[in-house]
């Protein structure tokens, strides 16, 4: 991934969030994960994803620090994220069945992601709808 480092504006999006609701937990982003460094490596390893059993938010991001997309789920991270990815395939390809942006943005597509409690499940489609108001990613469509 480039220099362009955009975890601190995704964690100051998310004090902004927490301050508009009066959300008391502390809410962290964890990432970078980079689901084609393996292949990279010449390891065909998947790891998890960070969170990847809790509910919440994950951004995808570009080599270049470029928001690609974000989103929300209510149960499991990892399954939401990787039904974007798809299946694992061959070294030259190693994810066929991902969706267009993500073969457009590899090998150093990043994704991150912000858990909640179990029992906050609710705020993720609030916590996801802020984030593409004021990150902008260049695949989600806002209100459609």
């Amino acid at each position: 991934m480039s220099s362009i480092d955009p975890k601190p504006e995704i964690q100051r999006s998310l004090t902004e969030f927490q301050m508009k609701i009066a959300y008391k937990s502390k809410l962290l982003v964890d990432g970078p994960y980079f689901p084609y460094q393996k292949f990279r490596d010449n390891s065909r390893e998947i790891e998890s994803c960070p969170n990847s059993d809790s509910p919440g938010v994950y951004l995808f991001c570009s080599g270049e620090g470029n928001f690609l997309y974000i989103g929300e789920c209510l149960g499991k991270l990892g399954n939401r994220v990787w039904a974007h990815i798809g299946k694992s395939g061959e070294a030259n390809d190693p994810y066929p069945n991902a969706k267009s942006w993500i073969k457009e943005s590899k090998p150093d597509i990043a994704i991150y992601t912000i858990a909640l409690p179990e029992d906050h499940w609710f705020l993720a489609p609030a916590l996801e709808k802020y984030l593409i108001k004021t990150l902008k990613p260049e695949n989600n469509i806002l209100d459609r």
